[in-house]
């Protein structure tokens, strides 16, 4: 590739990284959880959100299939099973708190 090609890469990046999004590649180290929280489908549910803040689609997605289903961030009880297989080290129940509340407003 030509430098000018990764610049703009890089730049991309970086705007994708401003936009608040949750690191979680999707591949499911976490799972499963034991109170049936489906983390990465919310965190992508999440990012896909933050990135086109405007777009409500994601928030009903979750209002009405996750949370009515019981398997919604509030579920989690923070058992930290979650964070110990997660490559990415995220802490994953601090980040729920925060998806469910960001994705029920």
């Amino acid at each position: 590739m030509s430098e000018e090609d990764l610049n703009l890469i890089k730049m991309i990046r970086e705007a994708y990284e401003a936009k608040n999004s949750i690191g979680c590649t999707g591949r499911r180290y976490c799972m499963p959880c034991p109170r049936g929280v489906t983390i990465p489908e919310i965190f992508k549910l999440y990012n896909s959100q933050q990135l086109m803040k405007s777009h409500v689609i994601d928030k009903v997605v979750y209002k009405n299939n996750f949370v009515p289903a019981g398997s919604g961030a509030e579920q989690c009880v923070a058992c930290g099973i979650c964070i110990g297989r997660c490559p990415q080290t995220l802490e994953i129940p601090e980040l729920l708190k925060k998806v469910h509340a960001e994705l029920m407003a």
